[in-house]
Protein backbone atom coordinates (compact mmCIF):
# COMPACT_ATOMS: atom_id res chain seq x y z
CA UNK A 1 0.00 0.00 0.00
CA UNK A 2 1.41 3.49 -0.95
CA UNK A 3 1.82 6.00 2.07
CA UNK A 4 -0.60 8.48 -0.19
CA UNK A 5 -3.71 5.82 0.28
CA UNK A 6 -2.63 5.14 3.90
CA UNK A 7 -3.45 8.81 5.04
CA UNK A 8 -7.06 8.65 3.90
CA UNK A 9 -7.71 5.15 5.11
CA UNK A 10 -6.02 6.43 9.22
CA UNK A 11 -8.35 9.87 8.74
CA UNK A 12 -11.74 7.10 8.23
CA UNK A 13 -10.67 5.20 11.09
CA UNK A 14 -10.28 8.18 13.27
CA UNK A 15 -13.73 8.97 12.53
CA UNK A 16 -15.09 5.68 12.93
CA UNK A 17 -13.53 5.81 16.36
CA UNK A 18 -16.05 9.23 17.06
CA UNK A 19 -19.01 7.71 15.61
CA UNK A 20 -20.30 5.67 19.04
CA UNK A 21 -19.80 8.80 20.91
CA UNK A 22 -21.97 11.12 18.98
CA UNK A 23 -24.51 8.59 18.92
CA UNK A 24 -24.25 7.96 23.01
CA UNK A 25 -27.77 7.62 24.80
CA UNK A 26 -29.06 10.89 26.24
CA UNK A 27 -28.91 11.71 29.61
CA UNK A 28 -32.90 11.46 31.18
CA UNK A 29 -34.19 14.44 32.47
CA UNK A 30 -33.75 14.91 36.04
CA UNK A 31 -35.99 13.81 38.61
CA UNK A 32 -37.17 13.82 41.69
CA UNK A 33 -40.05 13.57 44.23
CA UNK A 34 -39.62 14.03 48.15
CA UNK A 35 -42.82 13.96 50.02
CA UNK A 36 -42.46 14.31 54.18
CA UNK A 37 -45.75 14.04 56.17
CA UNK A 38 -45.95 15.18 60.05
CA UNK A 39 -42.62 13.57 61.14
CA UNK A 40 -43.74 10.29 60.37
CA UNK A 41 -43.50 9.31 56.65
CA UNK A 42 -40.28 10.42 54.24
CA UNK A 43 -40.13 9.50 50.35
CA UNK A 44 -37.54 10.76 48.48
CA UNK A 45 -36.25 9.78 44.96
CA UNK A 46 -33.36 11.21 43.67
CA UNK A 47 -30.75 10.34 41.20
CA UNK A 48 -31.79 6.33 41.34
CA UNK A 49 -31.61 6.22 45.27
CA UNK A 50 -35.07 5.36 47.03
CA UNK A 51 -35.57 6.05 50.53
CA UNK A 52 -38.73 5.46 52.80
CA UNK A 53 -39.06 5.98 56.54
CA UNK A 54 -42.20 5.32 57.79
CA UNK A 55 -43.81 4.98 61.73
CA UNK A 56 -46.28 2.62 63.02
CA UNK A 57 -47.73 2.48 66.52
CA UNK A 58 -45.99 0.96 68.85
CA UNK A 59 -47.97 -1.91 70.69
CA UNK A 60 -48.40 -1.92 74.42
CA UNK A 61 -48.16 -5.31 76.38
CA UNK A 62 -52.24 -5.78 75.90
CA UNK A 63 -51.43 -5.84 72.53
CA UNK A 64 -53.31 -3.03 71.94
CA UNK A 65 -51.59 0.37 70.38
CA UNK A 66 -50.05 2.64 72.96
CA UNK A 67 -51.75 6.46 73.20
CA UNK A 68 -50.64 8.83 70.12
CA UNK A 69 -49.05 12.28 70.55
CA UNK A 70 -45.55 11.65 70.17
CA UNK A 71 -43.00 10.03 68.21
CA UNK A 72 -41.61 7.84 71.20
CA UNK A 73 -44.78 6.35 70.79
CA UNK A 74 -43.71 5.09 67.53
CA UNK A 75 -41.85 2.14 65.39
CA UNK A 76 -39.44 3.90 62.80
CA UNK A 77 -38.72 1.85 59.56
CA UNK A 78 -36.36 2.47 57.48
CA UNK A 79 -35.24 1.52 53.33
CA UNK A 80 -32.59 2.73 51.49
CA UNK A 81 -32.39 1.16 48.31
CA UNK A 82 -31.02 1.68 44.33
CA UNK A 83 -34.21 1.68 42.11
CA UNK A 84 -34.66 -0.60 38.57
CA UNK A 85 -35.34 1.57 35.61
CA UNK A 86 -38.99 0.13 35.81
CA UNK A 87 -39.05 1.73 39.18
CA UNK A 88 -37.87 4.83 38.08
CA UNK A 89 -40.17 4.92 35.13
CA UNK A 90 -43.03 4.16 37.85
CA UNK A 91 -42.30 7.24 40.00
CA UNK A 92 -42.30 9.38 36.44
CA UNK A 93 -45.27 8.19 35.36
CA UNK A 94 -47.02 8.76 38.30
CA UNK A 95 -46.13 12.71 38.45
CA UNK A 96 -47.65 12.60 34.62
CA UNK A 97 -50.88 10.55 35.43
CA UNK A 98 -51.44 12.12 38.66
CA UNK A 99 -50.50 15.67 37.03
CA UNK A 100 -49.15 16.98 40.14
CA UNK A 101 -47.54 20.10 38.92
CA UNK A 102 -50.92 21.48 38.25
CA UNK A 103 -51.50 21.72 41.90
CA UNK A 104 -51.18 24.74 44.05
CA UNK A 105 -48.18 25.71 45.54
CA UNK A 106 -49.75 26.39 48.84
CA UNK A 107 -52.90 25.32 51.14
CA UNK A 108 -52.64 26.96 54.12
CA UNK A 109 -54.38 25.85 57.26
CA UNK A 110 -57.89 26.41 57.40
CA UNK A 111 -58.49 27.02 60.92
CA UNK A 112 -55.58 30.27 60.64
CA UNK A 113 -53.15 27.85 62.95
CA UNK A 114 -55.22 27.69 65.76
CA UNK A 115 -56.41 23.77 65.16
CA UNK A 116 -54.41 20.72 66.73
CA UNK A 117 -54.29 19.38 62.97
CA UNK A 118 -52.65 23.01 61.66
CA UNK A 119 -49.51 21.83 63.04
CA UNK A 120 -48.59 18.68 61.33
CA UNK A 121 -47.09 20.17 58.02
CA UNK A 122 -46.80 17.88 54.95
CA UNK A 123 -44.83 18.93 51.71
CA UNK A 124 -43.98 17.29 47.77
CA UNK A 125 -41.10 18.72 46.16
CA UNK A 126 -40.85 17.47 42.28
CA UNK A 127 -38.59 17.85 39.61
CA UNK A 128 -38.89 16.68 36.35
CA UNK A 129 -36.53 17.91 33.82
CA UNK A 130 -36.92 21.80 33.88
CA UNK A 131 -39.88 21.67 35.96
CA UNK A 132 -39.92 22.28 39.47
CA UNK A 133 -42.74 22.51 41.96
CA UNK A 134 -42.65 22.56 45.92
CA UNK A 135 -46.08 22.26 47.26
CA UNK A 136 -47.38 22.41 50.95
CA UNK A 137 -50.30 22.49 53.40
CA UNK A 138 -51.18 21.77 57.14
CA UNK A 139 -53.05 18.95 58.90
CA UNK A 140 -56.17 20.63 58.32
CA UNK A 141 -55.92 22.53 55.12
CA UNK A 142 -58.63 22.00 52.69
CA UNK A 143 -56.24 19.92 49.53
CA UNK A 144 -57.56 19.02 46.44
CA UNK A 145 -59.27 15.39 46.02
CA UNK A 146 -56.76 14.74 43.30
CA UNK A 147 -53.59 15.75 45.88
CA UNK A 148 -55.21 13.45 48.64
CA UNK A 149 -55.69 10.58 45.76
CA UNK A 150 -52.12 11.44 44.32
CA UNK A 151 -50.25 11.00 48.10
CA UNK A 152 -51.83 8.12 48.86
CA UNK A 153 -51.10 6.06 45.33
CA UNK A 154 -47.21 7.75 46.35
CA UNK A 155 -47.65 5.96 49.60
CA UNK A 156 -48.95 2.82 48.22
CA UNK A 157 -46.32 2.90 45.44
CA UNK A 158 -43.42 3.35 47.70
CA UNK A 159 -44.51 0.05 49.78
CA UNK A 160 -45.25 -2.01 47.25
CA UNK A 161 -41.50 -1.51 46.37
CA UNK A 162 -40.35 -1.84 49.85
CA UNK A 163 -42.33 -5.05 50.09
CA UNK A 164 -41.22 -6.28 47.01
CA UNK A 165 -37.07 -5.83 48.37
CA UNK A 166 -37.82 -7.39 51.29
CA UNK A 167 -38.99 -10.93 50.18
Amino acid sequence: MRPSSLVPCMLVWGLAGFTPLAHAEEKPAPFSVSYAHAGLTEITVKDGKFRYIWHTMRQGEDGKAVEQGSLANYDRHQVDIWLTGKEMKRFRDWVVRRKVFEFEKDYPSASGGRSRGAAFQSGLDLVLGEKKRGISWAGDSKIPKGLGTAISELITLADEIQKSRSK
